[in-house]
This record gives structure tokens, C-alpha cells and sequence, in this order.
């Protein structure tokens, strides 16, 4: 494991000369903040993993990039600007702050995405800005509020989405678009208010005490979708079922 407290991108190489390929047994671990203001921060060559305890920021540039394929665990504002850009391919980013935590992706793709945040109380907000929160594989939230309601900002994943079985594990969205299994386990939290719930994958199952504004499941073939008969889910709006 390689240690720093604060460390900060700036190759100025440009274009495919501005690699920093990382090459670290055990990992990266950043007591402080990580910030790329230029260049490539080239994790996925040597799949190193990387745990930063005070944020990551990417500037306003084209030129700031962040290739990853391995697990991130990150606390502290996240901000992904505009005109940067991350790219993961696989492992898991955790968000595990101890307190309410921002984090602006710009609509850019995790793989998978761990909520842990420990705050506890009214302190374990996950706030989403910048854009959809796109997972291309699997969301669970362990502790902590992930919340999209705040920017109104939607949700898309392409697997499975699971709330562990504690008051301190809620999800509150709105439009939202799930191609896995949703699971809610007992005690957890789960609100869809606004906007569309929308199943697009193939045999799902939903299960857990589910709040829906409106629900929509829809495929291009014959589909099975099967509920927990265990469990009441409560549809405020309407309920489509398209198929073939």
C-alpha cells in the first residue's frame, strides 16, 4: 500500500501522453483529498484500488480523467466537472463518509455502487447532482439515505438494486429505470414518489414493503415479473404491464 495525505494530478502531457499509471501492491490510500486539474490517473492498467478519505475532484477540463477497474472507497464531496471524465469498467465504489455526503458525477457510470454511509440520524445523506445516476451493474445501499429527490435527478441500473434490512438504509428517488431484482430487505426504506418506476430487464423479482408513484414494467418479449407474496407494495398512480 502506498500512503500520501493529498495528491494532485497535473500532466499536462495532453492528449495519450498523460498517463499516470499507477502500480501499487496493496492499493493507493489518500488520508486527504485526490484532485486531477490535468492528465490521466491510470488505475486499471495494474487494477490497483484506491481508498481517499477527503474527496475526489476532477477540473473542468477535457484533459482530467480517471480510468478505474477496481474498488474505489471514497468519503468526501465527489465532483466530476463537465467537461472531465471517469471511466469504470468493474469493481465497486463504496461511499462511506461518517457525515452527509455530496457527490456530482455528471451522469457518468459506476459499475458497481455501494451506499455505507455511517452518519447516522438526520447525517447520512447521499445527495446526488450533476445528472442520472447511472450503475451499469449492481446498487446496495448498506446505511445511509441515498437521495435523488433533492435535484430530481433519475436512476438507472442495469442489474440489482438491494436495501439492507436496517432503518438506516433508505432510498428516495423518482424516475427510475431497473433491469435486475429490487430487494428491499426488513427495516429498510424505499420511496418512489415521482415520475416513472420502470422494469426493463428480464425475470424479475420485486420483493419488500415497495412505495411506487407510478409503475411500469416493460420488455420486448415474454416476460415473467414475480413479487414476494410476503410482502404489500403500494402503487399510488398507475401500474403497465407491457410485453409481448
Amino acid at each position: 500500500t502506498k500512503t500520501f495525505s493529498n495528491l494532485t494530478i497535473r500532466n499536462v502531457g495532453s492528449g495519450t501522453s498523460d498517463d499516470i499509471v499507477t502500480n501499487v501492491n496493496g492499493g493507493l490510500f489518500l488520508s486527504g483529498a485526490l484532485v486531477i486539474t490535468s492528465g490521466n490517473l491510470d488505475l486499471t492498467t495494474n487494477s490497483v484500488a484506491m481508498v481517499v478519505d477527503r474527496g475526489i475532484t476532477l477540473a473542468d477540463s477535457s484533459d482530467a480523467t480517471l480510468t478505474t477497474d477496481s474498488n474505489v472507497t471514497a468519503s468526501g464531496t465527489i465532483l466530476v466537472n463537465d467537461a472531465a471524465t471517469i471511466t469504470v469498467t468493474a469493481g465497486t465504489w463504496t461511499l462511506n463518509d461518517d457525515g452527509d455526503q455530496a457527490v456530482d458525477l455528471d451522469g457518468q457510470s459506476l459499475y458497481n455502487l455501494t451506499i455505507n454511509n455511517t452518519g447516522g440520524g438526520t447525517s447520512d445523506d447521499v445527495t446526488i447532482a450533476g445528472g442520472t445516476l447511472s450503475v451499469s451493474n449492481d446498487l446496495t445501499v448498506t446505511l445511509g439515505n441515498l437521495d435523488l429527490t433533492s435535484n430530481s435527478l433519475a436512476l438507472d441500473v442495469n442489474d440489482d438494486v438491494v436495501i439492507a434490512g436496517t432503518a438506516q438504509a433508505t432510498l428516495a428517488g423518482g424516475t427510475m429505470n431497473i433491469a435486475g431484482d429490487l430487494t428491499l430487505n426488513t427495516n429498510g426504506s424505499f420511496s418512489q414518489n415521482t415520475g416513472t418506476a420502470t422494469f426493463d430487464g428480464t425475470s424479475q423479482t420485486i420483493s419488500g414493503a415497495l412505495v411506487f408513484s407510478t409503475f411500469v414494467k416493460d420488455t420486448a418479449t415474454s416476460d415473467t415479473l414475480t413479487f414476494s407474496t410476503s410482502d404489500s407494495i403500494t402503487v399510488s398512480s398507475s401500474i403497465t404491464l407491457y410485453g409481448s
